[in-house]
């Protein structure tokens, strides 16, 4: 059987049981899988063929290639693509080269002794009180999208979610009335139930109530086509915060740190902190600690909800 072939039947075996989202998380990684392959052999190989180094081989052409390349969006830069965005790509691949050894497709399980690469250490300096004001005073909250954007912007400060939970978050996941907010994770494990901070009540009510009308959907957030808003159109959100406003430091992954680094200066425990950034292992929020000595004093605050 073909590579190509495998892939094929792989990914309707993830359709089968997999979230939409899942299932395109798994196409988008195999194309830069079959893009290496592509790039460095003359003809498709069949799975007998391939060898373990394959998968070494795919980390040492992700290390080389340009962060945003070939992206429709957003334009490519010199920086290369960080080791936990490769860990990411060979965790799929990994993933879909045990399902050919598990349904008999080869005989040999490549992957064992294959090491992932480790992800590189957080350095990140938290928004300070003064940031958090200056990037609300760029957003008009009597408009539409002033109040759109300051909600989502606040979801992913003050709730700590990811660029796709803002994004798939439905109107019946958030509960005024007892507090709490319902983020569905990229995968399921990841779905979580944590308290509503005052700041994002406050924006998403206001959103909600006044500004989002009829919709086809339950999704809170659209474009202005009425469709389901997209990561892409929120990164262009910072990307003008970045080109107009002077605020270049400010993304999106930064203020989900902020929310991180900011929860565990508060006394916050670990194990709260990972579960409430929804990560699935907790070494990813062990990465924090290192950094608590250093901003103890004027970073942004959390709800004391959360205390």
């Amino acid at each position: 059987m073909l590579l190509n072939e495998g892939i094929e039947k792989f990914i309707k075996s993830r359709e089968a049981i997999c979230e939409i989202s899942t299932v395109t998380h798994y196409k988008n990684s195999i194309k830069y899988f079959m893009e290496f392959i592509t790039s460095t052999m003359e003809n498709v190989p069949d799975l007998e063929d391939i060898s373990g180094d394959i998968l070494n081989n795919f980390v040492n052409y992700l290390r080389k290639k340009p962060k945003n390349q070939n992206h429709p969006f957003i334009p490519s830069t010199n920086e290369n693509i960080k080791n936990k965005t490769i860990k990411t790509y060979c965790l799929d691949v990994v993933s879909m080269f045990n399902w050919f050894y598990e349904k008999y497709f080869i005989q040999d399980k490549i992957t064992d002794g294959f090491v992932m690469p480790q992800e590189e250490n957080i350095s990140v300096v938290p928004l300070s009180v003064e940031e958090v004001k200056a990037i609300d005073d760029c957003f008009n909250l009597t408009t539409k999208y002033g109040c759109r954007n300051l909600a989502i912007i606040h979801g992913l400060l003050d709730q700590g979610m990811r660029l796709k939970e803002i994004c798939n978050l439905k109107v019946y996941d958030i509960d005024f009335v007892a507090g709490y907010i319902l983020i569905k994770g990229i995968r399921k494990r990841n779905d979580r139930v944590i308290p509503l901070s005052d700041v994002f009540r406050n924006y998403i009510s206001e959103f909600i109530n006044t500004y989002r009308g009829e919709c086809l959907d339950d999704y809170v957030f659209h474009n202005l086509n009425g469709h389901q808003l997209s990561s892409d159109s929120v990164k262009g959100i910072f990307r003008r915060l970045q080109k107009n406003n002077g605020l270049e430091r400010v993304n999106a992954q930064l203020l989900r740190h902020t929310f991180a680094i900011s929860f565990l200066c508060s006394g916050g425990s670990l194990v709260m902190c990972q579960f409430y950034m929804g990560h699935a292992d907790i070494s990813s929020t062990q990465k924090y600690v290192h950094l608590l000595n250093n901003y103890k004093s004027n970073i942004y605050v959390l709800d004391k909800v959360f205390f």
